[in-house]
């Protein structure tokens, strides 16, 4: 068993319905080929299971109080920077790992946590405009509640909405009912790097505009540039495949 602080770590972090769980499992597959790259009838990459060490550390770590707190980058007058960094340098331990390096799709208020836990990890951060939260709200109703709409418990309690009419309206997404769930976007936005972190050699920001619409070679380029990865042409070419079918099968607004 080795702990996160053991592995070389990339994260990639971004707001709900940006993408990021794709985009780590793709950088995963570069990492190591054997791995299947998968795109499902929805345009999600959830499907790729083979990063679920993060879904375990959010489900047996994360939910705790402390975890909950460093996500949303709350109750500092209950748990200290301190013991934050502590907690995300014990709690975790990953088993027969050993690829170059170990992807992990994260949701974070703030950073500078994860940087002073894990100071030698790389961080891919997924920025949205306001011009894109639309579309990451619809991509999280579409992609996530509307599968499991049990993910929509903790939200109705914070915002005071009803349970019920939330599972009614995301089985019918029309404009209106998507309009209703503006409410959602507090949500969203609470996880968007927006920008605050400087390019570095640990840090790359990535635009959502970017990811779904650069010239395809230049985005993958820019990702294996900043992870030091050098794959052959029969892995980037397959690995463009991968990300042009991602893009084609991104769920249309409805009008």
């Amino acid at each position: 068993m080795q702990k996160l602080t053991e592995l070389p770590l990339v994260f990639v972090n971004y707001p709900s319905g940006a993408g990021g769980w794709f985009l780590a499992s793709m950088l995963q597959q570069c990492v190591n080929p054997k791995l299947k790259l998968v795109v499902d009838h929805l345009g999600s990459g959830h499907a790729n299971t083979y990063i679920y060490h993060i879904n375990m550390f959010y489900r047996d770590k994360l939910l705790s109080e402390i975890g909950k707190s460093i996500i949303d980058d709350a109750n500092y007058h209950e748990f200290s920077k301190d013991q934050r960094i502590l907690h995300l340098q014990d709690s975790v331990g990953i088993n027969n790992f050993a690829d170059r390096y170990l992807m992990i799709s994260l949701h974070c208020a703030n950073l500078d946590i994860f940087q002073l836990a894990f100071p030698q990890a790389k961080f891919i951060n997924i920025n949205i405009d306001q011009h894109n939260v639309e579309t990451c709200r619809y991509n999280t109703l579409y992609k996530a509640l509307k599968v499991r709409p049990e993910l929509f418990e903790g939200m109705v309690d914070t915002h005071k909405k009803d349970y019920n009419e939330c599972l009614a309206r995301v089985q019918d997404l029309t404009k209106e009912n998507l309009e209703w769930f503006n409410w959602m976007d507090h949500e969203i936005k609470k996880f968007n790097p927006n920008n605050r972190y400087e390019n570095s050699e640990h840090v790359l920001n990535v635009s959502y505009d970017e990811y779904m619409s650069t010239v395809d070679e230049l985005f993958l380029s820019k990702l294996l540039n900043f992870l030091n990865l050098d794959i052959d042409n029969e892995l980037f070419d397959k690995t463009i495949d991968s990300l042009v079918l991602y893009r084609i099968s991104q769920p249309k607004l409805p009008q």
